[in-house]
């Protein structure tokens, strides 16, 4: 039974994290990158790469297939 919502959270968490992710993807993919794949934001005074779109991407399936994985073990326990 402890196992159980010990993989729950963790499918919970892994969830989160994948939305956290996917709504930064969303948000970075619009941007407008200037040739050498960067976009400086004058309010913040951060420059964003434009690699860093794929990562959150990798990152948000990442983290879905785990959630998805988890909730799948704690299902069969």
């Amino acid at each position: 039974m402890m196992q159980r919502g010990v993989l729950c959270l963790g499918a919970f968490i892994a969830l989160a994290l994948a939305a956290g992710s996917a709504l930064i993807w969303q948000g970075r993919g619009g941007l407008r990158f200037s040739d050498e794949g960067r976009h400086f934001d004058q309010a913040t005074g951060i420059v964003v790469h434009q690699h860093s779109v794929e990562v959150y991407a990798i990152l948000t399936m990442a983290f879905s297939v785990i959630s998805v994985a988890l909730a799948v073990l704690a299902r069969r326990r």
